[in-house]
């Protein structure tokens, strides 16, 4: 599963990122940060594509508990889990 990164643009950013991700990163800005995976409720990862496309990371975890956490999925989302 591929997510699409969330990039962060910030006045000493440049495009050296763009060596480390090996993907191109947007020409137009000075790019900071980029979050490959984020859960936050303002930058949530999306699912880049496929049969889920679009879906957040947190739509993810609370459908597929035990599939994307395994046996932490419990302790995280206790009674709403499994």
């Amino acid at each position: 599963m591929r997510f699409a990164p969330i990039y962060q643009y910030r006045p000493w950013g440049g495009h050296q990122l763009a060596d480390l991700l090996s993907a191109p990163l947007p020409t137009e800005s000075h790019v900071g940060e980029a979050w490959v995976l984020s859960d936050r409720p303002d930058h949530q990862s999306r699912v880049l594509d496929g049969p889920l496309e679009g879906w957040t990371l947190r739509q993810l975890m609370e459908k597929f508990p035990e599939q994307l956490l395994g046996t932490l999925a419990p302790r995280l989302f206790g009674s709403r889990c499994c």
